[in-house]
């Protein structure tokens, strides 16, 4: 598998980019975003959110929504690791635009497949 080939011995996390959607619906009251397009851009060996890890990632964009989070503004730096939060990401916002996050292998193996069967959505 593609995955496989490129990623190097002891990867424990992919740092992906995601093109998200707004979903949002004020009048109901309903808040949300759809991912419509995921991009690998780089292998981590541990499970550590460091948003310096995810702006140098970001270098490895093919387009420049994505390189332009390498000097995002430090409010751009999300930390909701609560419950119901979004976890860490760098980006403008969770419900539109492109944010960088990192996936752990052992719990979203099935985005890290399905994105990396698409040849131009590999940067690692």
């Amino acid at each position: 598998m593609l995955v496989e080939k490129r990623m190097p011995a002891g990867t424990k996390a992919v740092i992906v980019a995601e093109r998200k959607k707004d979903e949002c619906d004020p009048m109901t009251d309903y808040y949300g975003s759809s991912t419509q397009c995921r991009i690998i851009l780089a292998y981590s060996k541990h499970t550590r959110d460091m948003f310096s890890e995810m702006r140098k990632a970001a270098k490895n964009g093919p387009f420049e929504g994505i390189k332009e989070l390498e000097n995002a503004p430090e409010n751009w730096e999300h930390r909701e690791k609560w419950s119901m939060g979004a976890g860490y990401y760098l980006g403008r916002s969770k419900y539109d635009g492109w944010i960088i996050r990192k996936l752990r292998m052992s719990w979203c193996l099935e985005d890290i497949y399905e994105a990396a069967s698409y040849e131009d959505r590999y940067c690692a």
